[in-house]
């Protein structure tokens, strides 16, 4: 099964930072995309890690 991807548009300010990153160090990322892919995965853990202890706390406040 071929994987699907979409495009993202970013502005020249972030894509020079990710471009230093991904070409001036040694952190491991082989191309923007792979940046692009760890970063967005990363939040979106953070993210859906909030969402649950969001979702947690309100039902403990309707035990109350």
């Amino acid at each position: 099964m071929a994987k699907e991807h979409q495009g993202a548009s970013l502005p020249k300010e972030l894509l020079k930072r990710i471009d230093y990153i991904v070409k001036e160090t040694d952190l491991g990322y082989t191309s923007r995309a792979d940046f692009v892919k760890e970063s967005v995965r990363q939040k979106l853990d953070e993210v859906e890690r909030k969402l649950l202890e969001l979702e947690k706390l309100k039902k403990e406040l309707k035990e109350r």
